[in-house]
């Protein structure tokens, strides 16, 4: 399978989440009282960018608790293919830091 089969819709579907995302802000900060001029701007901005690191932080606890519970219930069944599962992923994170 390439790689390249998926980055098109990958690219279109990151394309959404921004508009969303920044839709949603401009919604959400719409009501204040120095809604308009420059300050405002700079106000949106920083709550955009705000909005944008809680949510990678939340999508990365939630993903870290699934795939605690993933290698837990695989524990339950097989504890040396969870350990092995769990040995991979260590691999893979340090491989995807470096």
């Amino acid at each position: 399978m390439s790689t390249n089969q998926f980055r098109r819709p990958l690219l279109q579907s990151a394309g959404i989440l921004v508009a969303v995302i920044v839709l949603a802000s401009i919604a959400a900060s719409s009501g204040d009282a120095n809604s308009g001029g420059f300050l405002g701007l700079i106000v949106g901005i920083g709550q955009l960018i705000l909005f944008v690191v809680g949510l990678a932080v939340g999508v990365t606890v939630c993903i870290a608790i699934l795939i605690g519970i993933f290698i837990a219930a695989v524990a339950m069944v097989s504890p040396a293919d969870a350990s092995n599962i769990y040995g991979d992923l260590r691999v893979r994170l340090r491989d995807l830091r470096a």
